[in-house]
């Protein structure tokens, strides 16, 4: 079961409505943006899944991509060693 949301509003607070619809719209396009790009994500490792590439290497070889130059090149030499 679902908890009920209570919206608190300051009683003493003004506010500009056209900047807060402004930035509201901002905020659901970016989610709408990122909703998107997740299932592109998706994608792209069924389409490599397809190609025969082993999710489990194609996610680590994701994770050491995203590091920085100096971490990924000692990674690199430690696998390298084993």
């Amino acid at each position: 079961m679902r908890k009920k949301t209570k919206l608190v509003t300051p009683i003493d607070a003004p506010v500009d409505t056209k900047k807060l619809k402004h930035h509201l719209e901002r905020v659901f396009n970016v989610k709408a943006e990122i909703k998107t790009l997740n299932e592109d994500i998706k994608q792209i490792y069924i389409d490599a899944d397809k190609d025969g590439i082993n999710k489990r290497v194609f996610t680590q070889a994701i994770k050491v991509r995203a590091l920085q130059t100096r971490d990924r090149t000692a990674l690199e030499t430690a696998m390298d060693i084993v």
